[in-house]
């Protein structure tokens, strides 16, 4: 999100699991300077976050972010229903989440991010 991010403070990249209205799993990626739950506290869509990248100047979070949602384009969600009630659904990848983990954890390091929190997926 563009709105009240100060690139120049910390902040958070995450990666959330969620369920769309049609069942499919579907995964959203984005940065907040707060925290995901803040971001989210009026969700209706079924999440969870699966981890969380800290970073000490926002900035490398935004730029991490951009890079990642070019590297994954192709695997944009394009259903017919609107998933996030919050918005942000462009930010949806049809991706299953250990498989775009590993690729979002070297975007993250490259940037100067730290993992803090990662959900120990089970099958």
């Amino acid at each position: 999100g563009g709105a009240g991010f100060d690139s120049t403070a910390p902040a958070i990249l995450y990666l959330l699991d969620v369920v769309a209205p049609d069942g499919t799993n579907l995964i959203k990626l984005g940065i907040t300077g707060s925290d995901v739950d803040t971001r989210y506290a009026d969700e209706k869509a079924s999440y969870y976050v699966v981890a969380e990248w800290d970073f000490e100047l926002g900035a490398n979070a935004r730029d991490a972010e951009t890079t990642l949602k070019r590297m994954l384009a192709e695997h944009r969600y394009n259903g017919e229903e609107q998933v996030l009630a919050a918005g942000g659904d462009s930010e949806l990848f049809d991706l299953p989440t250990d498989q775009v983990f590993a690729v979002l954890d070297d975007v993250c390091v490259d940037y100067g991010g730290t993992l803090h929190f990662h959900r120990e997926l089970s099958e």
